[in-house]
C-alpha cells in the first residue's frame, strides 16, 4: 500500500541502469521514409501534427517525425507532452522524452519534467512520477540546469492527484510487500511522513500529501486552492488520516489565514469522516473570525441533527439573528425543524413553521415533516 522510493545510492544505480536500457532501446529515430500505419484522431497540438489514437509507446514516433524544423525547441515538444499528460499517456510521454531529450540536442526544461510527471500521475503510476520528482528536487539548486520547481508546478501536480475522476480510475493500493517511502516532514527533519498508515488511504492522496509536505519543507507557500483541493479529496474519500495531517499543517502555517471556503472544506471533511466534535470546533473558530456562510451553517446543522446535538443546533440557530450575511435556505430550516422535533419540542416546531411559511423560509416539505412526526407519535 505504500509509495516506495529506493535509497539514494540504489536510486542512482537504478536510474543509471534504466538509462542504459533506454539508450539501447531508444537511441535512434526510425528513418523518415519508414511507413508506420496508425489510426489517429485529430487532437491538434500544432496545425501539422496529431496525437495517435492508440496509447502504445511506439505510436508517438510518427508524430515526432512530422515536426519539420532545423532546430526544434523544447517548447514544441512540451506542447505535445502536455496533451499526452492530460490524457495519462505515460508510455508515449516517456518515449517522447527518451527519443527527443535524453540523448539528443533538445534540452529539457522544468516544463518538460513537469509534464512527464503529470503524465505518470494521470496514468495512476505514482511511484514513477515521484522518482522524477525526487531527482528534480535533489538537483534543483544547480543554477546551470534551471530546474527549480515553482509553485505552479506543485499546484498542477496537486490538482492532478486530487482529481476525483482520476482517483476513481486509479482506485488501487500500494504493494504491501515494498519498502515504504521515507521523506522529511515539516515538523522534524528526522521523522517520516508515513510511520503508521492504516491502509485506507488511496495512493493518489498519499502522494499528494507527500508533495505538499515537501513543498512546505522547501518553504514554498501553499495557496488556498491547494488546501481546498486536498481537503475536498479527504472528504470525498472519507480519509481521516490525511485530513488530520493536513489540518495540522494548516494550524502550523503562520502565513495562511483560512478563508470561508477552506473552513467549509475542513468542516465538510470532518463531517464525512464522522468527527462531529471537530466540525463544531471549526465552526466556532470560523464564527469567531466572522468567516461563516450558508454552507457553513448547512454542514454544522446537519452534524447536529445526525449526532443528536439538539441544544447546540438551537444555539446556532438563535445566533443567526445577528448574521445578516447568511441567507437561510428551506433545507437549513427543515434540518433545524427536525432537531426540534427530535427533542420533542412540538410547540416550538409548529410556531416555527407558521412563521417560516410567512417569511418564505419554510416550504411544503416543512409541513410534511411535522405531519410525519405527528402521525408517528400518535401511533405509539
Amino acid at each position: 500500500m505504500f509509495l516506495h522510493r529506493l535509497k539514494p545510492i540504489l536510486a542512482r544505480r537504478c536510474l543509471l541502469n534504466r538509462q542504459t536500457i533506454a539508450t539501447k532501446k531508444y537511441n535512434y529515430l526510425p528513418p523518415l521514409q519508414q511507413h508506420i500505419t496508425t489510426t489517429t484522431r485529430f487532437l491538434h497540438v500544432q496545425s501539422h501534427v496529431t496525437i495517435p489514437d492508440t496509447k502504445e509507446a511506439e505510436a508517438i514516433v510518427p508524430l515526432l517525425q512530422q515536426i519539420d524544423t532545423e532546430k526544434p525547441s523544447a517548447t514544441i515538444y512540451n506542447s505535445i507532452l502536455k496533451t499526452l499528460a492530460l490524457e495519462g499517456r505515460s508510455e508515449q510521454a516517456q518515449k517522447l522524452y527518451d527519443v527527443v531529450f535524453r540523448h539528443h540536442d533538445v534540452k529539457a526544461d522544468i516544463e518538460t519534467y513537469s509534464q512527464l510527471m503529470l503524465a505518470y500521475m494521470n496514468d495512476g503510476k505514482y511511484e514513477e512520477s515521484m522518482e522524477i520528482y525526487y531527482e528534480l528536487r535533489d538537483h534543483d539548486e544547480d543554477p546551470t540546469k534551471n530546474l527549480r520547481m515553482m509553485p505552479d508546478t506543485y499546484a498542477a501536480m496537486l490538482k492532478a492527484l486530487t482529481d476525483p475522476s482520476k482517483i476513481q480510475e486509479n482506485h488501487i493500493q500500494f504493494d504491501k510487500n515494498v519498502e515504504p517511502i521515507y521523506e522529511y516532514s515539516v515538523e522534524d527533519a528526522d521523522s517520516t511522513i508515513y510511520p503508521d498508515v492504516d491502509g485506507n488511504s488511496q495512493p493518489a492522496l498519499l502522494t499528494a500529501l507527500a508533495l505538499f509536505k515537501d513543498m512546505r519543507h522547501l518553504e514554498i507557500q501553499p495557496t488556498p486552492d491547494m488546501y481546498e483541493n486536498l481537503l475536498k479529496a479527504c472528504a470525498d474519500q472519507k480519509d481521516g488520516y490525511v485530513l488530520e495531517k493536513l489540518h495540522k499543517l494548516i494550524r502550523m502555517d503562520h502565513y495562511f489565514d483560512p478563508d470561508v471556503d477552506v473552513f467549509n472544506q475542513l468542516m465538510r471533511a470532518y463531517h464525512a469522516v464522522g468527527d462531529p466534535a471537530s466540525v463544531l470546533e471549526i465552526y466556532e473558530v470560523a464564527e469567531s473570525s466572522n468567516v461563516v456562510d450558508q454552507k457553513s451553517l448547512s454542514t454544522v446543522l446537519e452534524t447536529c441533527l445526525q449526532n443528536g446535538f439538539h441544544s447546540r443546533a438551537e444555539a446556532i440557530w438563535n445566533s443567526l439573528e445577528y448574521k445578516n450575511n447568511i441567507k437561510i435556505t428551506a433545507n437549513d430550516f427543515n434540518i433545524y425543524l427536525q432537531c426540534l422535533l427530535n427533542s420533542n419540542d412540538t410547540d416550538k416546531a409548529e410556531k416555527m413553521i407558521q412563521e417560516g411559511l410567512t417569511s418564505g423560509q419554510a416550504n411544503e416539505a416543512s409541513v410534511n415533516i411535522l405531519k410525519k412526526y405527528t402521525n408517528t407519535t400518535a401511533n405509539k
